[in-house]
């Protein structure tokens, strides 16, 4: 699941880093596109970590939660509870929750409707139908593990905007 705005966020920010490298590209700065290309791949990395990479993924037998840096995979049959604020939250069997950051957020409430129905958070109803029909046959461990792939990514952007920026000092 994910929201639909946040990709167009990123679209954003990806168009607007193109832009400025092509910029430079097109009127023949190839010293200064070198230069800032390390920044924006650190920029696009941290888009990407924020607006794309956040999740929530249903399988039979558990969710499996990306939120920044982190993946959280937790077993139908610790959840005791589902529920929306800003973001989906699982709540656990021993107190603890887990908040899923790449929820889509409900739909608006229209003026003069009183409270928000089930329909109008589609998310919410889709993992709870999931939880309640889940498989519990699995084992109960809440796993929570670094989101390695992001943060493999990030040190390479991080290297190459450290690189550019001491080239460009240098020079």
């Amino acid at each position: 699941m994910r929201a639909g705005s946040s990709v167009v966020a990123f679209a954003f920010v990806a168009v607007a880093v193109a832009l400025l490298l092509g910029d430079a590209v097109i009127r023949g700065s190839w010293l200064v596109a070198a230069r800032a290309s390390g920044v924006a791949l650190l920029v696009l990395w941290a888009a990407w970590l924020l607006l794309i990479r956040p999740s929530i993924r249903v399988l039979p037998d558990r969710a499996v939660v990306t939120n920044v840096g982190r993946i959280t995979e937790v077993p139908w049959s610790r959840i005791v509870a589902v529920r929306r604020r800003l973001q989906l939250i699982l709540d656990l069997d021993d107190g603890r929750r887990v908040e899923a950051w790449g929820s889509p957020f409900p739909k608006r409430r229209l003026a003069g409707r009183s409270a928000a129905s089930e329909a109008d958070d589609p998310a919410a109803t889709a993992l709870r139908a999931a939880w309640l029909s889940g498989d519990d046959s699995s084992s109960a461990i809440v796993v929570r593990r670094a989101d390695t792939l992001a943060l493999l990514i990030g040190a390479g952007a991080l290297a190459a905007a450290i690189l550019t920026l001491t080239w460009a000092g240098a020079a």
